[in-house]
């Protein structure tokens, strides 16, 4: 059992899709084509486990639970996505 149920990927009007829901089946099914293609299936299933973390984010989660402003800029996850990630500088 985990506390990260309350994480969405997808919003109540969406289906209110947990993250942890989303991504087993986004890699489960990464690992199915990966097979099938030939392809390194950690690899896949690596890629499939972090391809939505920016939807962790404090600012997307509030974005799914609250009707946002049409004059509201769109917050894009996928970039969110890169601030999980350490960048080292050799």
């Amino acid at each position: 059992m985990n506390n990260y149920n309350h994480i969405l990927a997808k919003s109540v009007e969406n289906g209110a899709t947990t993250l942890e829901s989303h991504l087993e089946s986004v890699a489960d099914f990464a690992v199915v084509a990966a097979r099938y293609a030939g392809m390194d299936t950690e690899v896949a299933l690596q890629g499939a486990l972090l391809h939505d973390i920016g939807k962790a984010s404090v600012v997307f989660q509030k974005r799914l639970r609250s009707k946002p402003s049409p004059l509201e800029l769109p917050f894009r996850h996928e970039i969110a996505s890169l601030f999980f990630f350490e960048t080292r500088v050799s």
